[in-house]
């Protein structure tokens, strides 16, 4: 869904709430790192550059090779059309583990403790893109007609990203910020964040 449009010298300018809440999410990870005071802003920069690279690519890749092959075969060019939507956590996540863990090698940064910091802040990035879910009416639940039902061309449905975003911000996050305090090994945030 757009936020608005804006048509200069034939050029349209139409940010949607989705993109929006990917930029919320990025601008809070990067705060987030900076505030742990582990890493220099070099290090910061080149570490956000790669998971960018990681959720927005290898998310759309995903997407495209998994949920909506067929059509890709069909015109190849899909897969540079993320305005049409379809992102997948997936490829992501598998991506940013995989850059997080080369980046940590390059650097001489433990892995273990890169990726705590790291499981941390998903949560809230998982908050947004939830948000952005449900301001686009995407992936909604059964039918239902309650409080904050979404009204679609279909009909109305119950708002799962809403009840997501709940329980992959405030119950993942709480949770991690707890077993934080009490930490007992490098890695332990991110395993939790993986169960």
């Amino acid at each position: 869904m757009r936020i608005f449009e804006l048509s200069l010298f034939g050029f349209t300018l139409a940010p949607t709430y989705y993109g929006l809440m990917y930029i919320l999410g990025f601008l809070y990870g990067l705060w987030a790192i900076k505030k742990t005071g582990k890493y220099s802003e070099k290090q910061r920069e080149t570490l956000f550059f790669y998971i960018f690279l990681g959720v927005i690519l290898w998310g759309r890749i995903w997407y495209v090779l998994f949920y909506n092959f067929w059509e890709f075969l069909g015109d190849p060019l899909d897969i540079f059309k993320v305005w049409e939507g379809g992102m997948s956590f997936h490829g992501g996540f598998l991506w940013v583990a995989l850059a997080v863990f080369f980046y940590a090698q390059k650097q001489k940064i433990d892995f273990w403790k890169l990726s705590d910091d790291i499981a941390l802040i998903i949560p809230v990035g998982l908050f947004f893109w939830r948000i952005g879910n449900y301001l686009n009416k995407e992936l909604l639940g059964f039918a239902y007609t309650g409080p904050f039902a979404v009204e679609t061309q279909a009909g109305s449905f119950f708002p799962s990203p809403l009840v997501e975003a709940l329980l992959e911000w405030v119950f993942i996050f709480f949770v991690l910020q707890y077993i934080s305090k009490k930490q007992t090994f490098s890695g332990q945030l991110a395993s939790m964040f993986l169960i």
